[in-house]
C-alpha cells in the first residue's frame, strides 16, 4: 500500500506541474494575458478530462471555475481522496501557483487548497 500511495503522490505532483504549464500556455496564447479556470483549460485540451473533472489517481484537484481568471496569478492544488488507514490514497497535499514552485504539506483535508500558504517547497 505504501508503494501505491507513493505512486499516487508522484502522479499528483506531475499533474500539478502539467496544470502549471497549461496555465502559462493559455495565458500566453488564447488567454490574452489572463490565466484560465480549470474548465477553460480543459475546453482548450490543455489538461486531460480526468484532471478537469477533479479526480485522478487517488487525488482531488482544483476544478470548474477555479482558480478565478486573473492577470496576476493562479493557484491549483491536490488533496488525497482518502487521508488515513490502509486505504489511504496519499498522505500529503500539494499546491502550485504562478511562481512554478511545487509545494507540499501533511494532508489535513480532502478539500483542495485555494492558497499555497502554509505549504513548503517539495524537496525541502
Amino acid at each position: 500500500m505504501a508503494s501505491r500511495r507513493a505512486a499516487n503522490e508522484a502522479s499528483a505532483q506531475k499533474s500539478l506541474r502539467l496544470m502549471h504549464s497549461a496555465e502559462i500556455t493559455y495565458r500566453s496564447t488564447v488567454g490574452k494575458g489572463l490565466y484560465g479556470t480549470v474548465s477553460v483549460l480543459g475546453s482548450w485540451n490543455l489538461v486531460d478530462g480526468a484532471l478537469s473533472s477533479g479526480s485522478k489517481n487517488g487525488y482531488n484537484f482544483t476544478t470548474g471555475d477555479a482558480p478565478p481568471a486573473s492577470t496576476t496569478g493562479f493557484v491549483v492544488a491536490a488533496a488525497p481522496i482518502v487521508l488515513s488507514g490502509a486505504n489511504a490514497t496519499g498522505t500529503r497535499e500539494f499546491c502550485i501557483d504562478q511562481t512554478g514552485v511545487l509545494t507540499k504539506k501533511t494532508a489535513t483535508s480532502q478539500t483542495v487548497a485555494t492558497s499555497c500558504a502554509g505549504f513548503t517547497a517539495v524537496g525541502n
